[in-house]
């Protein structure tokens, strides 16, 4: 994009920005790589074809207006396409959601569940279909020189700041709305 005094960022440049700034505030607090995971994911979804349209033409008002063009899913559902049925266990499931979370949520926090009992995190991540989700990745691995094998490798260390950070310090909290309430907390912080 353009920024406002027309210097061109481009979007592999702002990514690894954002993942820099946020590996670097996570590590104060033993979480650099749920950082850099969250941040190297959070704008995949403007690697789609509309928001390069979007990008490319935004003096068209008419034709994209900001916010009509969604950016936020993608690199939910990339984590949640790759790992849903690799994380199965209670504790890696919610460690899933919660970055699945964070991710969706970037520009604004929202209830997972909405007024009507329906699930909105669930709506919010079945924005692409998978053919468009596959494209997404592709183009965001390419352009961020990774792959499968480096996401996966950066998972583990993701799961092992979750264990230490979150669950290990939470053992001894044997109430669970006290427990939920904590991880929220969490959440908020990432």
């Amino acid at each position: 994009h353009l920024d406002k005094d027309n210097q061109m960022q481009l979007l592999r440049d702002h990514i690894k920005g954002v993942e820099n700034l946020a590996a670097e505030e996570g590590d104060k607090i033993g979480v650099s790589h749920i950082m850099s995971v969250i941040a190297i994911l959070h704008d995949s979804g403007k690697y789609c074809d509309a928001f390069q349209s979007y990008i490319r033409q935004s003096q068209d008002e008419a034709l994209y207006s900001k916010g009509k063009v969604n950016h936020t899913s993608a690199g939910a559902e990339i984590l949640m396409n790759r790992y849903q049925k690799i994380m199965v266990k209670s504790e890696h499931r919610t460690l899933l959601e919660m970055l699945c979370y964070v991710i969706t949520a970037h520009h604004g926090l929202y209830d997972m569940v909405n007024i009507e009992d329906e699930d909105a995190f669930g709506q919010r991540l079945d924005k692409n279909d998978a053919q468009e989700a596959e494209m997404i990745f592709e183009r965001w691995s390419c352009d961020l020189q990774m792959n499968v094998a480096d996401v996966d490798k950066l998972m583990q260390e993701v799961y092992k700041e979750y264990k230490t950070v979150f669950l290990q310090k939470l053992r001894d909290v044997n109430d669970r709305k006290e427990y939920r309430f904590y991880q929220g907390c969490f959440v908020r912080l990432l």
